[in-house]
């Protein structure tokens, strides 16, 4: 990091020197874990699990990595879980598919002296048997017949790829990634080579590795000795959890069955079969003292571009348009929330979603369409190389998303499996209670859907409010920050942006929002059997949204997590951790929220609340200490300091500037604004936001006895 060598040497000599190792120190051992020739079986349920999750794991012994040829081989085996990935990823895919995901890794075991070749995955309810039987049966078709040199070549460019990345990012590493290496190296001696020599490596030892060489590692890997399984899935009725007896007959079974051989579903076609008309650049504006430029484009979409040098091979991008899914009924709502998702699922143009992974591997790609209650939008990164590819594929996610009957049905079995477990979690229960009672019971918010509400998506509604929302661009803003130069960028902006459909329609927001209930609402929440609860309060009201308000409620809430930290996990050791936060929103309407959470023992749970009262009446009553507002001068001077240099800063600033109507006047004031906060402000502004007759408080307790 950003030290003095010789001033830390100081330090740490002065910290630690006097300490001197006791004489005839314990001898450290290592402990092995031994061999097992028949299968090791281990089936636990828990009331309060939330998963069915299964995982069995190959013992091997364990592989010192010390020469070039080693890293040749981590190479090999990285390629080779690499390809089964993908085949599990895109049978999760179908519908039928027994789990919601699975993964297959090669490495460090439990001990010292082993590692491991381990699959798991979690599984649908009721399915954990097959499952099982799937992954395992996806184990035995690559023993069986081997991956495809199509599979190949595709994960090798995809391998090539990400150590091409961290090359060029190699001067903006991480100082925490660093010591953890450092670490590493000292304790187990693990090889510290830099980024670039990996890359140099990978460059000249990736093309050479051969399918065969690959292929053989499954017989290597699945073998009748050292294998052990562990099962855990919920303890409720209705819920079916294989024996043991169960799945050592998977297991003889799966040995012995003939599979055919995988069939690389992969399409030549490209990703944009006809080029758009473009639009030209009609206006521009630049903002000398921040550093970035707006364009206007020919059907009306508004482009900023900022471009840094904070990282070298990065590109952010975002998108947003007044809407969202306030323009959905009641009845529409589910729908509409969840159908970016389902588009997603789906792929786009000519492409199901496993092909269009497919035909994307090997590049550093990512666009990905949201939908929130007051706009729809993009989220996109990608190196500057694959620029090109990102706004083709927003171009294809606003005028071709593709409708697949069979990834929608998919979609909707993860799903419902998916919320089956978590309502049986106490924290998602606690949750789901808290959104219903802070929004009065609106149908419009929800935190776990149920299965009855699942069923009821409709595919054909929720790809018509998409498309009703993607289909005109001519009110979009969008927003690029990251490495990349403006003149190079605007022919690319003008042929895919500057070609996305324009209506002309105007649109904004419908106030729908859900109405905080009045006066005091204390809900109580019975569930789970551990002995321990949470605590969530909650403060609701009209804000007068400006820059100086939002900087008082900031100030104002880090100076009450300084109280409340201080008194209920540090003086009344009640809890572990407290955390309180504003939320603060422009639109449909300006409000606030506080919300102050925390977990504790049951028997602590109205003493606490007690005290979150008395600090706020109390910060109310006589402004925070001079401390206080020190400490939190300084943490938020300095989190601007580096918030400054981060590509995801700015790309947040500056959508949420636009996207809230706010002038850049203040911003390089910012600090200067912060350091020039009284005492008197802040008890004002806790005067105006804390509401001791106004809240909503949910509690999470043990079911009763």
């Amino acid at each position: 990091g950003d030290i003095d060598v010789d001033e830390m040497e100081k330090k740490i000599i002065a910290q630690f020197g006097s300490i001197k190792n006791p004489e005839n120190a314990p001898e450290r051992k290592l402990y092995e874990i031994p061999n097992n020739d028949e299968p090791l079986i281990s089936i636990e349920t828990d009331p309060e699990a939330t998963q069915n999750m299964a995982m069995f794991f190959y013992k091997h012994p364990k592989k010192e990595m010390s020469t070039i040829e080693d890293y040749r081989q981590s190479l090999v085996e990285g390629l080779y879980n690499g390809m089964l990935n993908a085949r599990l990823n895109e049978l999760s895919q179908k519908p039928e598919c027994p789990y919601i995901f699975a993964q297959t890794s090669y490495g460090q075991f439990l001990a010292r002296n082993l590692d491991a070749y381990t699959s798991y995955g979690m599984m649908k309810e009721n399915q954990i048997d097959k499952g099982i039987e799937a992954i395992m049966t996806e184990n035995q078709r690559v023993k069986q017949h081997g991956f495809n040199a199509t599979e190949l070549e595709r994960m090798k460019k995809d391998m090539l790829q990400r150590y091409e990345k961290a090359a060029k990012e190699a001067d903006k590493t991480p100082s925490k990634r660093l010591a953890d290496q450092y670490v590493s190296n000292y304790l187990t001696q693990e090889p510290i080579p830099s980024v670039k020599t990996e890359f140099k490596l990978a460059q000249k030892l990736v093309p050479e590795i051969k399918l065969e060489e690959i292929n053989k590692l499954a017989n290597e890997w699945i073998t009748d000795n050292n294998f052990v399984m562990m099962v855990t899935a919920p303890e409720k009725e209705g819920v079916e959890v294989p024996t043991k007896e169960d799945i050592l007959n998977i297991i003889e079974k799966v040995k012995k069955v003939k599979l055919e051989p995988y069939i690389d579903d992969v399409s030549d076609a490209p990703l944009l079969k006809d080029m758009p008309v473009g639009s030209k650049v009609t206006a521009t504006k630049e903002n000398e003292e921040l550093g970035f430029t707006e364009l206007t484009l020919g059907n009306g979409i508004r482009v900023v571009l900022m471009p840094t040098d904070f990282k070298n091979d990065e590109i952010l991008m975002s998108a947003y348009s007044y809407g969202g899914t306030s323009h959905a009924s009641d009845e529409d709502i589910l729908d509409a929330t969840f159908s970016f998702a389902i588009v997603q699922q789906c792929g786009v143009g000519e492409f199901s979603s496993t092909q269009l992974e497919k035909k994307l591997q090997g590049k550093d790609v990512e666009v990905m369409p949201v939908i929130t209650d007051t706009d729809e939008g993009f989220r996109g990164s990608c190196a500057p190389k694959d620029l090109e590819t990102m706004l083709q594929l927003t171009f294809l996610y606003c005028t071709n998303p593709r409708v697949d009957k069979e990834a929608f049905d998919s979609f909707i079995s993860k799903m419902k499996n998916q919320m089956k477990f978590l309502g049986s979690s106490p924290m998602m229960v606690f949750q789901d209670t808290l959104t219903k009672v802070m929004s009065s019971n609106s149908p419009r918010a929800i935190a776990v859907p149920k299965t009855e509400q699942l069923d009821k998506i409709d595919m054909n509604k929720a790809f018509e409010f998409y498309n009703d929302r993607y289909s005109d661009a001519g009110d979009f803003n969008f927003f690029f920050v990251g490495n990349f130069d403006v003149e190079e960028l605007k022919p690319l902006l003008e042929k895919y942006l500057g070609g996305l459909p324009s209506k002309n329609r105007k649109e904004s927001y419908l106030d729908k929002s859900p109405k905080f209930p009045e006066g005091i609402k204390d809900v109580t929440v019975h569930k789970g059997m551990d002995e321990k609860s949470i605590v969530a309060i909650v403060m609701d009201g009209e804000f007068d949204y400006n820059y100086t308000s939002k900087l008082h409620i900031k100030v104002m809430t880090q100076i009450l997590n300084i109280k409340l930290r201080e008194y209920l996990r540090e003086e009344e050791s009640g809890v572990y951790g407290v955390q309180i936060m504003e939320q603060i929103s422009q639109y449909p309407k300006p409000r606030y929220k506080l919300i102050v959470y925390f977990p504790c023992s049951p028997k602590n749970a109205k003493k606490l609340t007690k005290t979150v009262f008395r600090e706020m009446e109390k910060i109310m009553a006589e402004g925070p200490t001079d401390d206080d507002l020190a400490k939190v001068k300084e943490t938020l001077t300095r989190e601007h300091e580096e918030n400054l240099k981060e590509n995801k800063y700015w790309l947040r600033t500056l959508e949420g500037k636009y996207f809230n109507n706010e002038s850049f006047d203040n911003f390089n004031k910012y600090t200067e604004d912060i350091k020039a906060i009284t005492k008197e402000e802040i008890q004002q502004a806790a005067k105006k936001y804390i509401t001791p007759e106004h809240y909503v408080r949910v509690v999470l307790m043990p079911e009763k006895k």
